[in-house]
């Protein structure tokens, strides 16, 4: 596939007629030391509501209960999407998550964190 023409167009920085320093994933990508994990709708694999998903996942995970504001929990389940950003700005062991219902400001939102170092 290094021949295609979509990977031509991503290597020479462009992808549907933008600029890819002006994506924001791949900014965060490239700011973060050690990995960045996203999972979109994960939920519908295991056919959960996203109700039932989020309570098993604050079960697990104490810390994305108080990090994740009541109304971008009820617009979750309003619009049936989890977006799950993990990333790890400095090393393998200290990691953020964010929970959201929408890929841009769950972007957003990690930048912001990084910008505040």
């Amino acid at each position: 596939m290094m021949g295609s023409k979509p990977y031509e167009a991503y290597k020479a920085g462009v992808t549907k007629g933008k600029e890819l320093a002006e994506n924001k994933l791949l900014q965060l990508v490239n700011r973060c030391k050690a990995g960045v994990f996203l999972s979109v709708n994960d939920h519908r694999n295991a056919y959960e509501s996203v109700q039932k998903f989020m309570e098993n996942r604050f079960a697990l995970d104490d810390f994305s209960r108080d990090e994740t504001p009541p109304e971008v929990l009820a617009k979750m389940i309003e619009t049936d999407t989890i977006v799950d950003l993990r990333f790890y700005p400095v090393t393998p062991i200290g990691s953020y998550r964010i929970f959201h219902y929408d890929l841009d400001l769950a972007v957003d939102e990690a930048l912001s964190i990084l910008d505040k170092g």
